[in-house]
């Protein structure tokens, strides 16, 4: 519905950014053992950034962009 972006957005990119931090040891070391896949973090983090940065832009689904 397009409402409370700038809280749900950050909420989610807080979250992530916990989670990708919290495990930086695996992220530093990539080649041993299942640790490949902590890398996959680090591009959604970057898209949830910009996600975050062009939420005024997002207006796909939402009531304040068909309401006017």
């Amino acid at each position: 519905m397009g409402l409370f972006k700038t809280f749900s957005y950050g909420a989610m990119l807080g979250m992530h950014l916990i989670s990708v931090l919290s495990t930086y040891k695996q992220s530093l070391n990539p080649y041993a053992p299942g640790n490949q896949l902590f890398w996959a973090a680090v591009p959604t983090l970057a898209a949830m950034i910009g996600l975050f940065l062009l939420k005024d832009e997002d207006r796909l689904f939402t009531l304040k962009y068909y309401l006017k």
